[in-house]
């Protein structure tokens, strides 16, 4: 019999323990940017977990893009964003997402544009949609 060992929780009882719902208010808001940050915050994510945090953020996402006319980062301002955020330096992309350190440094710098495996990958190593490396308009 193990002790202490945490048995990870399938989607839906994530689901109902979190109980996500549209946002109407800063404080729903509040509340589901307190369950990211939960999410973010764990050194490891179940599958389940990052669908959950992919939903929540989704759920973020909807409502800022209602309140906020803003218009989506271009992807290399976004991958600099992520890698800020995560305290990652470009070098930590080299290998799980970009082949060498050269094309790192052009799709960063906005030389070229990600392919859609960078996408796919960087989507992966950031644990967000992938829409976040695509820009609209």
């Amino acid at each position: 019999m193990m002790t202490g060992a945490k048995v990870p929780r399938p989607y839906a009882a994530l689901l109902a323990l979190v109980q996500p719902g549209s946002i109407a208010s800063e404080s729903d808001a509040a509340v589901i940017q307190d369950q990211i940050d939960r999410l973010i915050d764990k050194p490891e994510r179940t599958a389940d977990e990052a669908a959950l945090l992919s939903l929540l953020g989704d759920l973020v996402q909807a409502w800022e893009r209602d309140r906020f006319d803003l218009a989506a980062p271009a992807p290399a301002e976004a991958m600099r964003a992520l890698l800020e955020t995560h305290s990652h330096s470009q070098q930590d992309l080299v290998g799980p997402v970009f082949a060498t350190k050269s094309i790192a440094s052009e799709v960063l710098s906005g030389k070229r544009r990600p392919t859609y495996e960078h996408v796919a990958r960087l989507a992966r190593f950031f644990h967000v949609s992938p829409s976040v490396f695509y820009a609209i308009g």
